[in-house]
């Protein structure tokens, strides 16, 4: 994945999703943008 798309990604994704979900991939077609997300295993603060 190129370094000018990861730092887009606080952009894209709302804040706090990143603590939780990593970017696995994206595919990209004509004025469409999928991005795959997969869950970390991390348990949230109380």
């Amino acid at each position: 994945m190129h370094d000018s798309f990861k730092a887009l990604m606080p952009l894209i994704i709302p804040q706090g999703v990143s603590d939780y979900f990593e970017m696995t991939h994206y595919t990209q077609e004509a004025g469409r943008l999928d991005i795959f997300l997969e869950e970390m295993n991390v348990i949230p603060e109380e």
